[in-house]
Parts: structure tokens; sequence; C-alpha cells
């Protein structure tokens, strides 16, 4: 992404960046399935691993999350409400933003059996799946966790 939509999303607080990504993610999903998008974020900062430790630095590595990618037709869906994010009127996105401040305090469990990794349904299945455990089904996602013998 461009360095002023970086410093755009760098600029949201936790749980607003933490919304920016649900609705990116899961725009048109179901609400067990925003709040799983967010608690595999969750998951990953937990991880204290390659995925990074805060959680803008999980919802902002490079090619971690699609809609942050810059061939993803969703980035411009997110910077539009990155910059509209406090006076949104969407019944939607005002919803993740409490799921978003739930899961980052712990106040809403996790509804992916720690999982880490996830991928839409209604796409092509990448090739990272051969090397997860599914973990379930959420809405019109996937969710996979790296899990050692």
């Amino acid at each position: 992404m461009k360095k002023d939509q970086l410093d755009l999303f760098r600029s949201l607080k936790t749980f607003q960046l933490m919304t920016v990504a649900a609705m990116g993610e899961g725009r048109g999903e179901v609400v067990e399935g925003r709040i799983a998008i967010c608690c595999v974020i969750r998951n990953r900062v937990n991880a204290k691993s390659w995925y990074g430790n805060t959680y803008h630095e999980v919802i902002l590595k490079d090619k971690q999350f699609s809609c942050f990618n810059e061939d993803d037709p969703n980035l411009e869906y997110c910077v539009s409400l990155a910059r509209m994010i406090t006076a949104s009127a969407d019944p939607v996105v005002r919803e993740t933003k409490l799921i978003a401040l739930g899961v980052i305090s712990d106040v809403i469990q996790d509804r992916t059996k720690g999982a880490t990794h996830y991928f839409s349904l209604l796409g092509k299945k990448p090739k990272w799946v051969a090397t997860m455990k599914l973990k379930g089904l959420i809405g019109d996602h996937a969710f996979y966790k790296e899990e050692r013998a």
C-alpha cells in the first residue's frame, strides 16, 4: 500500500484499525464471521511471533490481510472507512467497533479454537492450507492453525 494509506491506518486507534480490518476482510459477513476474524488477529498478537507483537503490527504486516494489499479491490473501501471511522452511522460498522473492543479487551472469547489463519470459502483455496489444521467454518470463512505433531 502507499505510504499515505499506511500512515492513515497507523494513525487509527487499535479498535478502529481492527474494525477496518474486520470490515475489509469480512464485508457482508455475519456477525460471528466478523468476530472470528477479530479473534484471529488477537490470536496472532498473543502468539508474539513473526506476525508481530501489537495489533497494528499484526494487522498491517505486509501480505497478511488481503484487504490491505495494494492490488485488492477492498483497499479503497478500507481507506474510505478509515477516513470516516469516527463519524460512521452505518449500523454494521458500529456493531463491528463493539466487536473489536470486545475482542481486544478479552470480553469476547475466541470462536476459532486458536486459529491464526483463514480464507474465504468464496475464493480459491490457498497453498498454506496443506500445512495447517482446520479449526472450523464460520460464515463464509474456513479457519486454520499451525499445529506441530
